[in-house]
């Protein structure tokens, strides 16, 4: 045993007592463990981060023993589903499953009655659970039927025992996920996921670039030879799923196979309003069930699973990839630790302490169970890794790390591309009085009473001014309310013309909402400012990059468009990248990964983006009066800049280093540790029959 467990006197959910016994790890007794579950969301993820190691090292009947008396009187519903869904995290461990249904099945919480069913979903062959469940198919209400129906699925319910348990003048189960078609050939199937927003609408809610990346690279991969199939796995709302959002094809070999989050009720109307979000908010553990549900319903067979972000979604689908017969890759990141130990080094609190202190535990967790760890480059990255992460520095640490880049694809050409460019620099002006309607109201024209209506747009004062162009979304880290203070800080607005493309449109997060309320409350501010600066709501990643490649083209100026990353921090920055391959010059936060591709005053241009002040001296020296005298030197940057790019930036190069990196980790034998926690793989005929 590793280290003894604390027992002094605590609270049930004492964050952090169940974070000591992670950082140290601490074999905690399975009836001690189990009653921190259901106090709070933070507490279930670091009990099941501790509970199957507690079980493997105490035994499945101590473990069943202690499940029994929590369950037998919990303390609320909520503790009741988190004990349940815990105890799905451990192979072999659920049992009584047709008692927890008769008690739980049919419980008014929602939450409650889908823990249930998927707990009983994993117990051994019993005829009289299965016909508990069937029928608890007749109260299953709309937003009930996909858990019913995959938990029944699980069970070995065909259609026809499906529906001769649901009501005949009610909604039928929804289909069984069809088998995904298999490329002939050899090669690995590559599972990546796209956790955080909608991989589909990048710039609105939580989406980002990460969305536009993984797009790109699951393509690249799919068509590379030792690879035979991406699978992109991505949460989905309730909305979206209902909508019709299965599984897709977005090109040759490339599959996306959405995960529902339903125990909560619908996110609301937005597909961006982001999974992970809002009271809500908790996607552990069972994004692991569906996970696993879902690969083997879809009889995908991975060789590799590669998470990229440390919170809760991602280390409860890290959970059972060892069970699959998988590997595990983690993208890791100083972040948020940079921040979180600069705030704790300086004697500083902030309201986001909690959640980051959670983070960092959950990047260590994650560093732990992979197979194989990937970074970021760039001197900045290594310097971090080897303070945060000592384990994974060369010469020091027990795990090897690979640095890989990310990449953009080539924007391919298509025949209406002019005609779309003149309507995207339209898009960037008000219309004039009496020019004709733009239309319905729509993303880029919202309607009247949404929070963009009345958008502010450019007229004819930013006739032949130089733009400085912000694309993402709407977010405190991505800090555009900073960038427009500093641009009016710097008196720029005098001689640049802002544009910010990013955020949602008729709905919008908390934090869109308030960002947009700041910058709105800037510009009211600046009457001078008025006619010189453009709002945009998200754009498809094509439009924007078509934008980028236009503004030269239709919108000439004695200096070259910048565009410019405000970020607090920014990791690596796809969007840099992109408006680089455009031709664009473009400026960037030192703090990152931006300098792994921009060198100051050669290919681009590195600024503080800490404050407004610095931001705006950072634009000053590239667009003020110093650089109206030099308008060719930073045109020559702009090209070298495309340049490098091009070069190295490309995502076939990023292809290969990714399909010759997951080559050689399947080849490498498994983590005896993980492979002792988590379970051995799960046998090829397991799954959903039916």
């Amino acid at each position: 045993m590793r280290g003894a467990p604390d027992h002094r006197t605590t609270a049930p959910g004492d964050l952090a007592l169940l974070r000591s016994w992670c950082r140290d790890g601490t074999t905690v007794p399975p009836a001690e463990l189990l009653g921190h579950a259901g106090v709070t969301p933070r507490a279930d993820v670091l009990a099941g981060l501790l509970l199957p190691a507690s079980a493997a090292r105490q035994g499945l009947a101590e473990t069943r023993r202690a499940l029994a008396g929590r369950l037998a009187e919990p303390r609320s519903p909520d503790a009741a589903a988190s004990l349940l869904e815990l105890a799905a995290l451990v192979p072999s461990l659920p049992v009584d499953g047709e008692r927890v249904l008769r008690t739980h099945g049919a419980a008014p919480e929602r939450r409650l009655r889908h823990a249930a069913w998927r707990y009983a979903a994993r117990c051994a062959p019993d005829r009289g659970l299965d016909g508990a469940l069937w029928a608890l198919g007749g109260a299953a209400g709309p937003g009930d039927l996909l858990t019913w129906a995959a938990a029944a699925r699980e069970r070995g319910l065909g259609r026809a025992d499906m529906a001769a348990a649901l009501p005949s003048d009610g909604p039928a189960a929804p289909p069984a996920p069809p088998p995904l078609p298999t490329p002939a050939g050899p090669g690995l199937t590559v599972v990546q996921t796209s956790l955080r927003g909608s991989l589909f609408h990048p710039g609105r809610g939580d989406s980002g670039g990460l969305s536009v990346f993984l797009t790109g690279l699951g393509t690249a991969l799919a068509g590379h030879r030792a690879v035979r199939r991406v699978v992109t796995a991505t949460l989905l709302s309730e909305t979206e799923y209902a909508g019709g959002d299965g599984p897709r094809e977005l090109a040759p070999g490339h599959f996306v196979v959405p995960l529902p989050d339903v125990d909560y009720g619908p996110w609301g109307t937005d597909p961006a309003a982001a999974p992970g979000t809002g009271p809500r908010g908790r996607t552990h553990p069972a994004a692991g069930w569906w996970f696993t549900h879902l690969m083997n319903a879809h009889r995908i067979r991975p060789d590799l699973v590669h998470v990229r972000f440390a919170d809760d979604a991602s280390c409860a689908i890290s959970g059972p990839v060892a069970a699959l017969g998988a590997k595990l890759v983690f993208t890791v990141t100083p972040d948020p630790h940079r921040g979180y130990f600069a705030r704790r080094d300086r004697g500083e609190s902030a309201p986001q302490d909690a959640d980051d202190q959670h983070r960092v535990l959950l990047a260590d967790a994650l560093v732990e169970r992979a197979d194989a760890v990937v970074a970021l480059p760039g001197p900045q990255s290594r310097a971090d890794l080897a303070r945060f992460f000592p384990r994974l520095t060369p010469g020091r640490g027990d795990r090897p790390v690979r640095m890989i880049r990310e990449g953009i694809p080539a924007l391919r050409p298509a025949p209406d591309d002019d005609r779309e460019r003149a309507e995207l620099v339209d898009l960037l002006f008000a219309p004039h009085p009496g020019a004709p309607s733009p239309g319905p109201p729509n993303a880029e024209h919202p309607p009247a009473g949404s929070p963009r209506a009345g958008a502010p747009r450019l007229d004819e004062r930013a006739a032949g001014l130089p733009l400085l162009l912000n694309v993402g979304r709407l977010n405190h880290v991505k800090q555009q309310d900073v960038l427009v203070e500093a641009w009016l800080r710097s008196g720029a607005h005098h001689t640049c013309g802002l544009v910010l493309v990013g955020g949602g449109h008729g709905t919008s997060t908390a934090q869109e909402d308030e960002v947009l309320a700041r910058i709105r409350a800037l510009l009211a501010e600046a009457p001078s400012a008025e006619g010189r600066v453009a709002l945009l709501p998200a754009l498809s990643n094509r439009r924007v990059r078509l934008l980028e490649s236009a503004l030269d083209r239709l919108l000439p100026a004695p200096l070259p468009h910048l565009y410019i990353c405000a970020s607090a921090k920014e990791e690596f920055g796809i969007a840099v990248l992109e408006a680089m391959d455009a031709g664009m010059l473009a400026a960037g936060p030192l703090r990152g990964g931006v300098a792994d591709y921009v060198t100051h005053g050669e290919t681009g241009f590195l600024i503080d983006t800490s404050t407004a002040a610095t931001m705006a001296g950072g634009i000053t020296a590239v667009m003020g009066p110093r650089g109206q005298d030099r308008a060719h030197e930073l045109r020559a940057v702009a090209r070298a800049g495309q340049e490098r790019v091009r070069a190295d930036y490309g995502i076939a190069r990023v292809r290969d280093a990714f399909a010759e990196h997951y080559t050689r980790t399947v080849a490498e034998p498994a983590r005896p540790s993980r492979r002792a926690a988590h379970g051995a793989p799960v046998a090829p005929g397991h799954g959903p029959r039916g």
